[in-house]
């Protein structure tokens, strides 16, 4: 049996967005359809170190990690990724521990990358060091729920609020420079 998914519909981000359509919420919002152009996956452009990541509001316990990658391309550029867990979201989480290395995927196929049971409050798939894209469909993090949890961001304290750029735009939602996300 799985762990809990606690990555669904939280905050999302990456390093920039291809297209509208291509935004890095649709990574997290349940939909196992893997058709890039239904509008159900995310893209980066072509940039170096590119990155996406999932805020999931606090240190929780995450012991494996799902990607379903797109079913009619790009599984190549995903060859080399880092999946990686921690606390630090700077650079699309860079610098946090390493669940699992992308040595392959398949067009279409959900795989399972355990995490040796880790503690992290972000989850992020980077390229490092290529020049190239990310792009797949959904990304699911399982594991343990953290007794910490509040229910209400609103009345939480600002050490537990989601992470957001100082430039942050509320209105628009917009963020500038390295983070595009929402």
């Amino acid at each position: 049996m799985l762990a809990p998914v606690l990555s669904k519909g939280k905050p999302t981000f990456q390093s920039s967005i291809f297209s509208p359509t291509a935004s890095p919420e649709r990574a997290v919002d349940g939909s196992l359809l893997d058709d890039f152009e239904r509008g159900t996956c995310i893209q980066t452009q072509e940039e170096i170190n590119p990155w996406w990541m999932v805020d999931l509001g606090c240190t929780q316990t995450v012991k494996s990690v799902a990607i379903t990658p797109r079913q009619d391309c790009c599984t190549e550029e995903l060859h080399g990724a880092l999946i990686l867990v921690g606390d630090s979201p700077d650079t699309g989480g860079i610098f946090n521990a390493r669940c699992a290395v992308i040595n392959s995927l398949s067009q279409g196929k959900t795989e399972f990358f355990k995490c040796e049971t880790m503690q992290g409050r972000y989850v992020s798939v980077v390229n490092p060091k290529r020049r190239t894209f990310l792009s797949f469909c959904e990304v699911r993090v399982f594991g343990k729920a953290s007794d910490s949890i509040s229910s209400s961001i609103a009345t939480s304290s600002p050490e537990s609020q989601p992470f957001l750029p100082k430039a942050y735009d509320q209105e628009s939602r917009e963020l500038p420079g390295e983070y595009q996300g929402h």
